[in-house]
């Protein structure tokens, strides 16, 4: 029969993909004997939306073993209501990563998973946090990327920083460690002279909210105080109260890439004194930001390059690649850097194809992406002058 046909097309929008950037996780060590009513040791990783859901699991403050999470748990929340928090109440005898943060990475399906902080109760040593590393190596190998922040119940000699392990001597370039803590509120109350409550669900909630592009030191959006919680701050051991501790110690603490809490003059609240990873200065991935906006790019160029995988490539009478081919994986690859670049997290990408590369022979195809990230004002350097007139 004669008709008219449609064919409909799609993509031609470039709608964006979901965000999942505040999707986070916890882990904090809990003996079996402790775990809540809505925890088993079979069933351990539960995904919460607000604090009344983890206290519906049993989480309470006044629980035996407990009253940590809840305390962690609480400040992610109130630093982003908004967050998607699995929760992993793990087996406090556990050593190692690959127990006490990899199956909450691994339990979510889709990998959805994009922020964790641990508490790890035991002394600070390099050797855990290339553990946890580790597991993020292992993970992006498998399409799990993610960035995790840890905390520790010890630091060592308490009141001695200066011979302070320095973790930008280490290749962690997703890894953080959350040194700051409380000094006047819960946390505070909460904490020992020999057990540390380090702040690492206000830091994951901060991160949580943040754009991947941006730092958590950023004053304008990242006060951490609420007039009671974190607005004094300790180092370590509660005795430790920042304000008590000298320029030289704070600035050489920041420098080994330690994350703290500071003042600024002018302004009340706290804020963080940088969102470093434990990893050389030099790397690319120094900072938090830099890992988490490079991840949101692989994870969107790997959405829309990913139905194309085992897909045909059509050639030229030379070998070459066609002109229309090339134009295809060009654009599926720029689509969500383009949003990425609309939503203000890099400030330009590029994408190049070879037309040349011997696809036939190899089953490869290269495809090269560059992104210029979104800088981070860390010093604002002001020359000021009197003058006998202006201009």
């Amino acid at each position: 029969m004669n008709d008219v046909i449609f064919t409909r097309g799609n993509g031609a929008l470039g709608r964006p993909l979901a965000t999942r950037d505040h999707v986070s996780a916890i882990c904090m060590p809990v003996p079996d004997a402790n775990l809540p009513a809505g925890i088993t040791t079979t069933d351990r990783i539960k995904l919460i939306y607000s604090v009344a859901d983890a206290e519906a699991l049993g989480i309470l403050l006044s629980a035996t073993n407990l009253t940590h999470a809840h305390y962690q748990i609480s400040e992610v929340f109130r630093l982003n209501p908004k967050a998607e928090l699995y929760v992993y109440l793990y087996d406090s005898t556990a050593s190692t990563a690959a127990v006490y943060l990899q199956p909450v990475i691994e339990f979510p399906e889709n990998g959805e998973i994009r922020n964790v902080a641990i508490f790890k109760d035991d002394a600070i040593a390099s050797a855990d946090v290339l553990d946890v590393q580790s597991v993020v190596t292992a993970m992006r190998a498998v399409h799990r990327p993610f960035s995790a922040i840890v905390g520790f119940s010890a630091y060592g000699a308490s009141n001695d920083w200066s011979t302070a392990l320095d973790l930008r001597s280490l290749n962690a370039d997703a890894v953080g460690v959350v040194i700051g803590g409380d000094g006047s509120g819960l946390g505070f109350n909460l904490a020992t002279t020999d057990n540390n409550i380090p702040a690492i669900g206000a830091v994951l909630g901060a991160t949580s909210k943040a754009g991947v592009h941006e730092s958590i030191a950023y004053v304008a959006k990242f006060n951490f105080s609420n007039g009671l919680e974190l607005e004094k701050t300790v180092i370590g051991d509660k005795s430790n109260l920042v304000n008590d501790q000298t320029e030289v110690l704070l600035t050489a603490l920041t420098a080994k890439g330690y994350i703290f809490f500071r003042k600024h003059m002018g302004i009340t609240g706290s804020y963080i004194n940088d969102s470093s990873n434990a990893v050389a200065i030099t790397s690319d991935y120094a900072y938090g930001e830099n890992t988490r906006t490079i991840d949101k790019a692989i994870r969107g160029v790997r959405t829309f390059l990913l139905p194309q995988l085992a897909s045909p490539v059509y050639l030229n009478n030379d070998g070459t690649m066609r002109e229309d081919t090339v134009a295809n994986f060009r654009a599926l690859a720029l689509r969500s850097l383009d949003q990425m670049q609309q939503a203000g997290e890099i400030s330009a990408r590029e994408v190049t194809i070879d037309p040349t590369q011997p696809v036939l022979s190899t089953s490869k195809l290269v495809i090269g992406v560059k992104i210029v990230p979104v800088g981070v004002a860390r010093n604002i350097e002001v020359n000021i002058a009197f003058a006998l007139k202006v201009s």
